[in-house]
């Protein structure tokens, strides 16, 4: 199979080949934000979807739709954590491989039911690409609750992120409710990786990175923040999240298989990952 990568024109879209439009959007001027991060960046910063970041390692240009660009350099923060460090909140369980080039990274899942407790906490279910210095990550992510892109207490949302060393860039976020078919695609033109979010097969949020530090690595991730109970996770009927008929690509026409290698942190929940092959993984809230 070829992918066909242009968003103008008919693309694949992890369970078909669908046809989606180019829909305008107008300007917002990044903004920083105090809300809970999807990551332990210092800085946050929205742009409309349909955006092109630059990256530049003395930091990242926006060029937005109307031919407005802004540069944000990089800043020094001595109190940043890495990406990947966890105490009882953070990366909870993923499932991830290390095999690169990656060129195309596809997953559906679906938008669990909300927790039986209604809390401040935040949850983000994700599939991803990453450099093996964990400094540049790109995610189409389901939030639920507050974080930097904004959002509401008890509300799911999608929206499509690039994170970086010391600050965090994502689009709008589209409200999304249990039962939605969700997908995160991650796909590589020339040289712009492309960072879409769709709901029940439509594009709803897009931001693409030009010059990206090559992706090392592979993720399907569970990250959570004020957790206080095991409650506070999604509950029956589901209790898990299924992460599938994934597709991965190492050029652009061929896909891989492969045996996901599995982490978790066991102090949350006994929260575990468990993957069929190389298109399911289930996130599991034992």
């Amino acid at each position: 199979k070829m992918l066909l990568s242009n968003s103008c024109v008919q693309q694949i879209f992890v369970i078909a080949i669908i046809a989606v439009s180019c829909a305008s959007s107008s300007r917002v001027s990044s903004r920083n934000s105090d809300f809970l991060s999807s990551s332990t960046t210092n800085k946050h910063y929205h742009v409309p979807s349909g955006s092109l970041l630059t990256y530049d390692p003395q930091g990242i240009k926006i060029t937005y739709q109307d031919g407005i660009e802004e540069f944000h350099p990089n800043e020094e923060d001595e109190t940043k954590k890495d990406l990947h460090k966890i105490d009882d909140n953070g990366w909870i369980s993923s499932a991830w491989y290390q095999t690169p080039p990656f060129v195309y990274f596809g997953a559906n899942w679906t938008v669990p039911e909300n927790p039986k407790i209604k809390v401040l906490d935040t949850i983000f279910l994700f599939n991803s690409m990453e450099n093996i210095a964990a400094d540049n990550i790109i995610q189409p992510v389901l939030q639920y609750g507050q974080s930097a892109a904004g959002g509401q207490p008890n509300q799911w949302y999608i929206g499509s992120w690039y994170v970086g060393q010391n600050s965090s860039y994502h689009t709008n976020l589209t409200s999304v409710s249990p039962g939605d078919v969700l997908g995160g695609v991650m796909r590589l033109e020339a040289d712009i990786f492309y960072i879409e979010s769709y709901v029940n097969g439509e594009l709803v949020q897009s931001l693409s990175m030009k010059n990206l530090p090559a992706p090392d690595s592979i993720q399907v991730v569970l990250e959570a923040y004020g957790i206080t109970s095991c409650r506070d996770y999604p509950e029956e009927p589901v209790k898990y999240a299924k992460f599938y008929d994934m597709l991965i690509a190492d050029t652009p026409d061929h896909f891989i298989n492969f045996n996901w290698t599995i982490w978790n942190n066991l102090k949350d929940c006994h929260t575990t990952t468990q993957c069929t092959g190389t298109n399911v993984c289930e996130i599991k809230y034992l």
